[in-house]
Formats: structure tokens, sequence, C-alpha cells
């Protein structure tokens, strides 16, 4: 801002500063990174605990919640997931309203990586709402909030779904409007980088900084 508004000081790099979820800084040209590779989960060979109706697919919402836990993606070598997580939900909603919200964790320690929510009315992106029909079949296109998060070797990834999450609200048609997922037909896709501690940001900070102590 100084140098922009007041013409002070040398001009600063367009460059962003990115913090990892361990609390690492590094530099990166752009945000979210070129260079992700783009590693897809196909929910159908992960396991899940949902509650069945009727013999029927899981249903998320009435204070049901599905969780699907996928294996480790790598035994060798630590994951960096950065930038914008997808997942692709084949459902059947039973009312024309209603939302699942999606909280990625940690399978092995449950730390929070990461988080989703739609209202099942705008399913197929966009701004405007579409009429959902009950009953039929429709492929929720979900966008995870941006995350930049370490997942160590051999820990899975756990997917866990509800109606409402942390600072949202319940869907406004409440407990009536539920939803059938179809993991067996969805899937789930993580932006993964590599990068290496040689670009890491080292803040300056005297030896009293709180995070010295």
């Amino acid at each position: 801002m100084e140098y922009y508004l007041k013409g002070v000081g040398e001009k600063p790099a367009l460059v962003a500063q990115i913090q990892r979820n361990d609390g690492q800084w590094r530099i990166e040209e752009t945000w979210p990174p070129m260079d992700v590779e783009r590693h897809q989960l196909d929910l159908s060979e992960c396991t899940n605990d949902g509650a069945f109706v009727g013999g029927g697919a899981p249903v998320v919402g009435g204070g049901q919640s599905l969780t699907v836990e996928c294996q480790a993606i790598s035994d060798e070598s630590n994951l960096h997931i950065a930038g914008m997580a997808t997942i692709h939900l084949s459902a059947v909603p039973t009312f024309d309203g209603g939302q699942i919200f999606v909280e990625m964790q940690d399978a092995e320690t449950g730390l929070r990586l990461g988080h989703a929510t739609m209202d099942v009315r705008y399913h197929a992106g966009g701004y405007e709402a579409q009429t959902v029909i009950p009953g039929q079949e429709i492929t929720l296109l979900m966008e995870f909030q941006a995350i930049d998060a370490i997942l160590p070797a051999g820990h899975g990834i756990r997917f866990v779904l509800s109606d409402q999450g942390e600072d949202y609200l319940a869907p406004a048609c409440g407990n009536s409007c539920t939803v059938h997922v179809l993991p067996s037909l969805s899937t789930a896709e993580l932006p993964l980088i590599e990068r290496l501690d040689s670009n890491a940001l080292i803040t300056p900070q005297s030896e009293e900084a709180a995070n010295n102590l």
C-alpha cells in the first residue's frame, strides 16, 4: 500500500505468500499453483458407514450423516494438497431443496483439512437455482474452499457428509429434505504439488516472538 498509494519504497514482488496448515510459509508465483497434478479418488473403492433406509442409498440430513473413508494414496511420502479440491456426489434428493456439507479430514488424526457446502438446487453450478425433482438422480459438482495442507504418508482421507457444518445454518426445509448419496457413483479430486523447503519463507522476528517460546 505504501508503494502503490504513496510512491514510497521499492515496488513489491508480485508473488503470493502462502501458509501451509502446519504453519510453514513459502513463496509461490501464483496460487492456486499452476503445476498441480490432480489425483482422482473413486469413492466406490472407499468404505462408508451411512444410515441406510429401506435398503437404499445412505441418507444425509434429518439428523443423519455419512462418513466415507479412503485408504492412503501414498505409504512412502507426504502429500501436499494445494488449491481447489473437488468432490462430485451422485445423489437423489427427496425434496426440492436441502444441502450437503462435506468436511475433509485426515483419516488417522481427524484433523480437518477443508470443507465444501452446496444447496442441492445449485448442483450444476451457476447463480440461478434449478428445480430439483424428488427421486431424480443428480450430480452435485462441489468444490472445497481453498486448501494448502500436508497429508502425512500412510494417512487416508475421510469425508464426513451432513446437512450443516460449523458456521453454516441447517437447510431452511429442516429435517424433511434428506438426500440419498451414492458413494459408488461419486468421485473426488485432490490437487497435489511437490515443493522443497528451499522456497520456505522465513519471517523476521525477535527472540521474544510468541512462536519462538
